[in-house]
């Protein structure tokens, strides 16, 4: 219903997946040798959250690599993404498709494909029907699915808003679309 709303239509499906999965994906499948875009140096001790890496090449597994896609900036605010958020999402798109290509080339493995059944299970909600799931899931172990089929989009927008938030009472950070360049995404693609 809120996509509908952004985009002016109700989505036939969705698939939402928890973002604990792209971590388990990454265990199930031996992990990942993703590039690390800069040096990252964070720690967060509230969150149990420390991030260290060096800019890079880097084999990782499904821990680390939750790390690496929440990395915002260093502890002395010195290093991060200079464009903000929409570095962020730039590094976690490219690494979601490390994932998936790293998937779609071991899925020719019965342990593996049972173990990223048990992932999707355990973290994916969705409304689409069993039929539907089962075609995906043979074009994905037969062929016919590939990283040609994948595409990214980042909603467009201005990240660097602000509006009044009821609820705490003060200007609070928003993404706040560009509706008319929205509804061009959606029609492209």
């Amino acid at each position: 219903q809120e996509v509908g709303q952004l985009v002016g239509f109700v989505p036939d499906f969705h698939v939402v997946v928890e973002w604990e999965a792209v971590g388990e994906l990454v265990d199930a499948v031996g992990g990942v040798t993703f590039d690390v875009p800069l040096d990252m140096s964070y720690d967060d001790p509230t969150q149990d959250l420390s991030i260290h890496y060096q800019e890079g090449m880097r084999h990782l597994d499904g821990a680390q690599a939750l790390e690496v896609v929440r990395f915002r900036h260093n502890n002395d605010l010195s290093v991060g993404y200079a464009d903000g958020d929409i570095g962020r999402i730039a590094t976690q798109q490219a690494f979601l498709k490390t994932v998936i290509q790293k998937c779609l080339s071991s899925i020719t493995d019965i342990g593996t494909i049972t173990r990223l059944v048990g992932v999707f299970l355990d973290n994916v909600q969705t409304d689409l029907t069993v039929n539907n799931l089962l075609y995906f899931g043979e074009k994905a172990i037969l062929g016919g699915l590939s990283m040609d089929n994948v595409t990214f989009v980042t909603m467009p927008g201005d990240y660097n808003g602000y509006a009044w938030s009821r609820t705490y009472q003060n200007n609070q950070s928003y993404v706040l679309p560009y509706a008319d360049e929205v509804i061009g995404v959606v029609n492209e693609y």
